[in-house]
């Protein structure tokens, strides 16, 4: 039986050291730090049955996410530590708390979704109908992994997440925005987006944002016309979002190649 979590955990490990050889390290710390988050993230990811948040989409945004790290590097001909391990774990983990059960203090049909609140949800449902409430679940989790707690920064991480989600435009945004907040949201944008199966992906996003009540039904009222009004809607609305790091993908071979699958689907 092929175990798909185990494939892409060792793919993701090669990724970091295509990246890693390039920037100047003292002992290599970073890049262990990122192979174990990686490995952290996509094996609970696995266990998501989100239909758009799985272990295939964590996998995509974060091959995403070391190309745009490729990039500064081959820009400036310098990577910090610190930037590379926030950034990494910004997209690795800013969709983790959708996943039911991920938390100790969830229980079947009644999850955490503050300090002080649960929610109680329809357990036939799958993993999405906690979108709404997966900033501050991903920022618990963070919270109570020690290893994760201790090699990043927790406020850069809770901006970085509660950034990310481009289809949150209700919460207010109480921060300017910086490198790694702006790159990560641009990277849940870019991976919708550059998907090389771009209508099943987009497929699957729709139900999954329709099932967690986040999608614009006075814009997009069923999947038809999400398909067909989606790419008018990212050009006025979301790009702004993308254009830094699109700009920024341009200088290397493989970031071109995301850049045109982009423009392709649109």
């Amino acid at each position: 039986m092929i175990n798909y979590t185990d494939i892409s955990i060792k793919n993701f490990e090669e990724q970091v050291d295509i990246l890693y050889p390039k920037v100047s390290l003292i002992d290599g710390t970073a890049s262990d730090i990122i192979k174990k988050m990686g490995r952290i993230s996509l094996s609970q990811s696995a266990k998501s049955d989100s239909l758009y948040f799985s272990l295939s989409h964590t996998f995509s945004s974060a091959k995403i996410g070391l190309e745009i790290l490729n990039a500064i590097c081959c820009r400036t001909g310098v990577l910090r530590d610190d930037i590379a391990i926030n950034f990494m774990a910004s997209i690795l983990f800013c969709n983790i708390g959708i996943i039911k059960g991920i938390l100790d203090d969830d229980h079947p049909g009644n999850y955490i979704i503050s300090k002080t609140d649960h929610i109680k949800l329809d357990q036939n449902g799958t993993d999405s109908i906690l979108w709404k409430y997966k900033n501050y679940r991903s920022c618990r989790f963070i919270e109570n992994i020690p290893f994760l707690n201790t090699n990043t920064n927790d406020e850069i991480l809770s901006h970085s997440i509660g950034f990310s989600d481009f289809m949150d435009n209700k919460s207010p945004k109480l921060f300017q925005p910086g490198m790694i907040e702006k790159h990560n949201r641009a990277t849940q944008l870019i991976t919708l987006m550059a998907s090389n199966n771009h209508q099943r992906t987009m497929t699957e996003f729709f139900y999954a944002a329709n099932e967690a009540n986040v999608m614009d039904h006075k814009m997009f009222s069923n999947l038809g016309e999400f398909k067909e009004k989606w790419a008018q809607h990212f050009w006025d609305t979301l790009y702004p979002d993308v254009a830094e790091t699109i700009l920024l993908l341009r200088g290397t071979d493989r970031g071109r190649n995301i850049v045109s699958s982009i423009y392709a689907h649109l």
